[in-house]
């Protein structure tokens, strides 16, 4: 194995193979090409997609509510302890609302890896009806 580096900075690893494994690295290298492909396609929704939920946990939005929360319930009269309670526990439950940036690309990866195992059964299902 090689690894060359190109004048543009990208790195090219070369591996010497023959019969078998040569078709799999090829096939191997296939499949880093459409990945890098894909990631390239999709860089741009995952950043939308952190910036919506980084928006969602936007301190100065929800210090306004916790706050607008506070003011109510004290102008209702409730005791200290019980508005407390329920702004501390409105503040907790509106964090854990939030989604998390790494649940949400372990969804996404988990949709992308299905959705690339549909497609090789549907390929090799194609592959064995030309094949009879």
């Amino acid at each position: 194995m090689v690894i060359n580096m190109s004048e543009s900075g990208e790195k090219k690893i070369i591996i010497k193979t023959e019969g078998k494994d040569k078709e799999d690295v090829e096939e191997l290298r296939e499949v880093f090409d459409v990945i890098s492909e894909f990631l390239d396609k999709a860089k741009d929704t995952i950043k939308e997609i952190i910036v919506a939920v980084a928006g969602s946990l936007n301190g100065e939005k929800l210090g306004k509510e916790v706050a607008a929360l506070y003011k109510e319930l004290k102008a209702s009269g409730l005791p200290d302890d019980v508005v407390n309670e329920m702004v501390r526990d409105f503040y907790k439950k509106k964090l854990e609302s939030a989604p998390s940036v790494g649940e949400l690309l372990k969804t996404l990866t988990e949709g992308i890896k299905f959705k690339k195992k549909v497609e090789l059964e549907e390929e090799e299902k194609e592959e064995e009806e030309e094949e009879d």
